[in-house]
Parts: C-alpha cells; structure tokens; sequence
C-alpha cells in the first residue's frame, strides 16, 4: 500500500494537472494563461492535503487567492457533498473571490464541464452543483456558523474585522 506521503503527493499532483490541463488565469499583457502552481503555492496546496488547519503568511497579490478558489472549484467537482466556504472582509471582497472560481468554471474545456457535475445555482455568494457540492463566498460578519462545511478558506485574515467570531465558526 502507498504511504501517507505518498498519498498527499499523488493528490498534489492531480490537482496540478487540474489546474495546467483545464484553468486559466488572466494575466496581464499575456491574456490567458494556463494555471500553473509556482513552488510556494505547491507548497501551500500539500498543507492543505495534508494538515486540518493551515496558516500561510505571505505577501499579497501573489496568486494565493486565485489557488484557493482553483482548490475549490476542483474539490466540490470532483466530490459529491463538499461544501466550501470562503471568508473574505466584505461582501465586495467575497464576491471578488466567488468570482475566480467563476471564472475557472467558466473558461474550462467545455467538454470538461459537460463531464462533470452541472451547475445549478449561481448568485453572488454561491456555486452550487448536482452533485451535492458548492463553493460559497461570505464577508467574515457572516462566517457560517451553523454550516456543515468540508472546507473553509480564509482570505486575508488580518483584515477580518471579526476575527474571534471568524475563528469560533470555523475552529
């Protein structure tokens, strides 16, 4: 049998091969191009694989949101019943980031989309799919409480204003 290890690398690198082979990315003065993880973003992705909680300090506009919004999108594709919630500071914020998730589903294969689970409902806040999964995007004064959630991403979490209400509906 292939080790723990093992396991969280074969994860990685189909979830990369998700990304190169079906999502794009705007790019500026290139227009479109293929998703492809830079190091610290592989990095990242393995601790999301492989530990419950993960905290990850960087710089901004790095990409990391636009990953985050990629994992998502393929785990609620590629599972049934993943529900995925990402915490942004406000609403302009959540739909910003709902909206890259969009924007993937959108500009994938078409053939890609037709043989994965159909979209259902879209708003501002949500994408949810036939299979039982969605990915949705709420401003930290609404973090979920309540919700049985597979996932949450937090995005920018020194500019929550709520951060202990945050914490206690995602710890």
């Amino acid at each position: 049998f292939p080790s723990h290890d093992n396991i969280i690398e074969l994860v990685l690198s189909a979830f990369e091969q998700f990304c190169r082979d079906n999502l794009t990315i705007r790019f500026p003065g290139k227009g479109n191009i293929p998703l492809v993880l830079r190091e610290a973003q592989r990095e990242t992705v393995r601790g999301w694989i492989k530990h419950r909680y993960t905290i990850v300090l960087k710089a901004r506009q790095i990409g990391f949101s636009t990953v985050s919004a990629a994992f998502a999108l393929w785990l609620v594709l590629g599972w049934p019943d993943r529900q995925i919630i990402m915490i942004s500071k406000g609403e302009r914020e959540a739909a910003k980031l709902l909206n890259k998730a969009r924007y993937a589903y959108r500009k994938m294969p078409e053939w890609v989309r037709e043989r994965g689970p159909r979209l259902t409902s879209r708003s501002v806040s949500i994408m949810a799919f036939d299979n039982d999964s969605s990915v949705e995007s709420l401003p930290s004064i609404d973090p979920g409480r309540g919700e049985s959630v597979f996932c949450f991403f937090v995005d920018e979490w020194a500019a929550l204003n709520n951060q202990e209400e945050a914490w206690s509906s995602i710890a």
